[in-house]
């Protein structure tokens, strides 16, 4: 999988900025993917741990992200999705 996402944003590169997206919701991460794949190079994750394993699998990091806040496992809180924010823009303060 991180060979394909690597040629694909290698293929893209040049034309956009890459965009990571990380939700629970498959409806709408594939949702907005399509919508944002026309002006960016969309990389989507379900959950903290499969966006932090994409990340690091990944020789490209995200220009920009969209994140649910609350992720699984506990959805209605914003642990999670700060706690992504945090490993990668250590500068995010809650």
């Amino acid at each position: 999988m991180a060979k394909n996402l690597s040629q694909k944003i290698e293929n893209d590169i040049q034309k956009k900025a890459v965009l990571l997206l990380v939700d629970d919701d498959s409806l709408i991460r594939e949702t907005l993917s399509v919508v944002l794949s026309v002006n960016y190079t969309v990389i989507s994750a379900e959950s903290r741990e499969e966006a932090h394993k994409l990340l690091l699998k990944s020789e490209y990091k995200p220009h920009l992200a969209l994140v649910d806040l609350g992720l699984p496992p506990v959805p209605h809180q914003v642990t999670e999705g700060f706690a992504l924010l945090m490993i990668y823009w250590p500068t995010i303060q809650k």
